[in-house]
């Protein structure tokens, strides 16, 4: 069948050159028209029974592929050709036809096409070849795999064990993660709140105040990581926090009441009630200091004057003791210069009698002030050179 559509086509070429060659020669056109006529319908013939040949053109049959790894191949081939790639149908669509591939690694990768049609094939093969590009991008995918996994590891250890040292280390690989992955950052926060929940709970078991407490329980209520944990501290807190209330109030009365009478006994009592506070309170404390000041300054003053009254005391009591000296002295010299005069038994008798004190500088008639009071004869009481009292004569 090809000889024959062969003949026919070149016959049909013949005929139609000597067809124009005899219409110039104005010579008969019998002959060519008879041979042209014969030859196409030989050509046609030929052609109808003669098989079609497959055809496959592809631009390139080596490709490098894109920062991403991957690759497009295009090509041509007959309009009713069956298309495979390595044994699997690709479309054919009106003759044209685009391939996608992607590179798992850096390896090259070769793509067996086939266009078939009846009886005939063709058959064409393309190497993929990974660019530097998409190497590189490999090369930081397996790093970026690699630190996945050290934040896996990192990440349950601190969900394991949830503490700021375990979840320093695990926020530190997930910052070396080159993607975000919402999954990680959850579990990350996650864990952040577990710790701050635990660092107020210890805080409040620490200090035992309510506001502690309260800050304890908002924490508490963002965590979802072993939130059950917190239930029976809680409520020990809460129960130690009513009890310490309690204990408080009754250190702030006693601190009231010593500061209202501030005394050994009510500083002692105020003491003693703060000193039980399972946590002290620094501004009872502040408040003791001001008490404690208060009553030793008290003291000191009560002393100062105590002092001050002892020492006028003393004074006049030597100031008493040397005059009473001094007129001991001055009577016993009177008497022992002086020439008394005889007078009579009888007149002697009738002499007055003063009464005297032993510091004093007046006699008098009866007693009329404080001292201690002797009966002399008025003779002697003049002999002493006292006076009469002004209130007596």
């Amino acid at each position: 069948m090809e000889i024959l559509l062969l003949l026919g086509f070149l016959g049909f070429i013949v005929g139609v050159v000597t067809l124009l060659v005899n219409s110039i020669r104005k010579r008969s056109k019998k002959k060519a028209t008879i041979l042209t006529g014969g030859s196409l319908i030989v050509f046609l013939v030929a052609s109808f029974f003669i098989s079609p040949t497959a055809t496959l053109d592809i631009e390139a049959t080596s490709i490098e592929t894109n920062e991403k790894g991957f690759a497009l191949i295009e090509g041509t081939t007959n309009t009713k050709a069956t298309l495979t790639v390595d044994g699997k149908d690709l479309e054919n669509k009106e003759g044209d036809f685009s391939y996608k591939v992607q590179l798992d690694d850096q390896k090259e990768k070769t793509i067996t096409f086939i266009a078939s049609i009846e009886d005939s094939e063709a058959e064409q093969i393309v190497k993929i070849t990974p660019s530097e590009e998409y190497i590189a991008f490999l090369n930081e995918q397996k790093i970026e795999e690699e630190n996945l996994k050290k934040v896996e590891t990192a990440l349950a250890l601190a969900e394991k064990d949830p503490n700021q040292e375990n979840y320093d280390k695990a926020a530190t690989l997930v910052s070396t993660l080159t993607k975000e992955y919402h999954d990680i950052d959850d579990r990350l926060t996650s864990i952040d709140d577990y710790i701050k929940a635990e660092k107020a709970v210890a805080l409040a078991e620490k200090e035992l105040t309510s506001d502690s407490l309260e800050d304890a329980q908002s924490l508490i209520k963002k965590v979802t990581l072993n939130k059950d944990s917190f239930s029976d501290r809680l409520k020990t807190i809460q129960t130690k926090v009513t009890e310490r209330e309690e204990q408080l109030a009754s250190a702030r009365e006693a601190v009231d009441l010593a500061e209202q009478t501030p005394t050994d006994d009510t500083y002692s009592y105020a003491v003693e009630l703060i000193e039980a506070l399972p946590n002290q309170e620094p501004s009872l404390n502040n408040r003791l200091v001001t008490i404690k000041t208060t009553i030793e300054k008290d003291k000191e003053e009560k002393a100062a004057v105590i002092a001050a009254e002892k020492a006028q005391h003393e004074k006049i009591a030597s100031e008493n003791a040397a005059k009473e000296k001094a007129a001991t002295e001055q009577a016993a010299q009177t008497t022992t210069v002086q020439t008394i005069p005889t007078v009579d038994a009888d007149n002697h008798k009738n002499e007055q009698t003063v009464l005297v004190t032993p510091t004093g500088e007046k006699y008098h008639t009866h007693k009329c002030g404080n001292g201690t009071y002797t009966e002399a004869s008025l003779s002697t009481a003049l002999a002493r050179g006292l006076t009469p009292c002004s209130k007596c004569y």
